[in-house]
């Protein structure tokens, strides 16, 4: 392989690292928000 496609390969390899990190991040805090949901529908069946 020439020096150049290696490169781009690399590139595009820390392009999807940098990306699956945002997911990681996103899929954290919907779990956090869903949680939270959760907690909340408990809670207001418990009063009711």
């Amino acid at each position: 392989m020439t020096k150049s496609i290696l490169e781009t390969i690399n590139n595009k390899i820390k392009e999807l690292q940098k990306n699956l990190i945002l997911l990681k991040s996103v899929a954290q805090d919907v779990n956090e928000e869903n949680i939270k949901g959760k907690m909340l529908f408990c809670y207001n069946i418990t009063i009711s």
